[in-house]
């Protein structure tokens, strides 16, 4: 028997498994707007989901649903996300559903198999190698210009190329957009930046090679320039659903549209109080004028939480409301009551650090130090901490880009490669889409948060967005601080805006 029949065979024995079960018990588990969310076909959907209300949960059993009461088929359903962690989860969830083959990845993952698929059909020959180090390439583009820089400034120009693609900047046009959207990339001015990133563009097609932001524009290039390749992966995904949709970035939302054609089968989830990647290029708008792309297309609210007690949850929602964000969208928790929200003042940092380290000490009777998370709005702010929980002999770990790696010190040289149970110190930035039973806010004053850099309005926002995501996850306790004065007892400085009549 070749491959071809026992794959037939599969799927014949999959589809009279998928006939035996009843599309109702799929609904049981779910409260009346997740169940509405898994049941609603027909016409795209804009599902505006707030912190803690079961959206992953409300997509999967809506994919599951549909297959089995025959709306999707189970082969031409992708599921899109951002992070490889959260694609990973989307497919442990609809394994358990009893839909493991429905395809569930990254923009970038999908992306790379078709351009890896259709790429030597088009243009007979393999599709170049995605490049491991850009930083080295840029760093060949920043020595042609005889430039020189500090370290800190490579990895600024890293994220200006990102932003510059997926945005549609071309070298030549960086200096003015980036002086019209206030982009600052160390001392470095931006025609200076516009040029490394001209440069770095020769360097990488003199190399042969493409980077992980090419990936996204070859997809879009095959789908846009040759109607075979697209009417191709048109007829194998006719099902999209995209989580987090309030990140899309221009670049992807192209590429759904180039995936998605005239006869749109779309499902987008996703909350406009979380863009906190607009600086990336990520941009809410998609999600909030969702009917500007699909005119008939149908909006639901998930607004129950079920992460966050009715204490932390209206701290949330003042948040939102003081600060315009959210669209309106207002949380109503569905958790057990806890504690009221504390907000913390200090004298300077070395005090703060000490109320943080006492108080986290005090929560270990019932919690466990797993169960914990000191937030900060940079990552240097963390060291502080880190020491002050190494003397106190409790254990900890800093998280960041999704890694978690155990410090024992501030040296990055010194830091083991495994993942003991601890503490979790943490970027605002990297605890997006993570919780934790208690948490404490570090460093909430004017001058950290909203950052330095944050001097339009729009950036502004961003830092508030951010602020509310740090106060989301928290689940029983939630711990605010700052400071007056720094630790070399500089002028005092207020507590942050964000918690402005609070």
């Amino acid at each position: 028997m070749g491959v071809e029949e026992v794959k037939n065979v599969v799927d014949n024995l999959y589809g009279v498994l998928m006939a035996t079960i009843d599309p109702q018990s799929l609904l049981v588990d779910l409260d009346e707007g997740q169940a509405q969310v898994a049941t609603s076909f027909g016409t795209p959907l804009a599902v505006l989901a707030g912190a803690g209300s079961g959206k992953t949960r409300a997509i999967t059993h809506r994919i599951a649903y549909g297959i089995v009461s025959g709306e999707y088929e189970a082969n031409s359903v992708l599921s899109l996300t951002f992070t490889t962690r959260a694609a990973g989860e989307l497919r442990e969830r609809l394994a358990y559903l009893g839909v493991p083959q429905v395809a569930a990845r990254t923009f970038h993952s999908a992306a790379l198999r078709q351009v890896r698929f259709f790429w030597p059909k088009v243009f007979h020959t393999d599709f170049p190698q995605v490049t491991p180090d850009r930083q080295g390439l840029i760093l060949e583009a920043v020595n042609r210009l005889a430039l020189n820089i500090p370290a800190a400034a490579v990895r600024d120009i890293a994220s200006e190329i990102s932003w510059a693609k997926v945005s549609n900047v071309t070298p030549s046009e960086y200096e003015g957009l980036a002086r019209q959207h206030n982009r600052t990339v160390e001392d470095l001015e931006p025609y200076w930046v516009g040029r490394v990133l001209g440069r770095y563009e020769q360097v990488k097609n003199e190399r042969g090679v493409v980077d992980f932001d090419d990936i996204l524009l070859c997809a879009c290039a095959l789908l846009a320039e040759n109607s075979g390749v697209a009417q191709e992966v048109r007829s194998s995904y006719h099902h999209l659903v995209v989580d987090e949709y309030q990140d899309v970035n221009p670049l992807q939302h192209t590429l759904l549209r180039l995936w998605l054609g005239d006869e749109p089968d779309i499902c987008v989830v996703g909350d406009a109080a979380q863009t906190i990647h607009s600086f990336a290029g990520a941009t809410s708008s998609y999600l909030t004028r969702f009917r500007k792309d699909y005119p008939d297309a149908q909006l639901l609210r998930l607004d129950r939480d079920y992460r966050s007690s009715p204490q932390i949850v209206e701290l949330a929602n003042q948040v939102a409301t003081r600060n315009q964000i959210g669209g309106g969208l207002r949380l109503h928790s569905a958790a057990p009551a806890g504690p009221q929200c504390q907000i913390v003042q200090r004298k300077d940092e070395e005090a703060e650090v000490d109320f943080i380290v006492d108080w986290l000490s005090k929560q270990r009777n019932p919690l466990t130090w797993d169960d914990m998370a000191v937030l900060f709005r940079t990552h240097a702010a963390a060291e502080p901490v880190a020491a002050a929980l190494k003397a106190g002999n409790i254990p900890f770990r800093i998280r960041d880009l999704g890694a978690q790696v155990d410090v024992r010190s501030s040296d990055p040289d010194s830091i083991p490669k495994y993942q003991p149970s601890g503490v979790t110190l943490a970027t605002l930035h990297a605890a997006k889409g993570l919780e934790w039973e208690a948490v404490v806010l570090a460093g909430a004053q004017e001058g950290t948060l909203p950052h330095p850099l944050a001097l339009t309005d729009e950036q502004v926002e961003e830092e508030a967005r951010l602020f509310y995501v740090g106060v989301t996850r928290a689940k029983s306790r939630l711990l605010i601080t700052w400071s007056s004065r720094r630790r070399d007892r500089s002028s005092t400085r207020a507590r942050t805006r964000f918690l402005a009549g609070l």
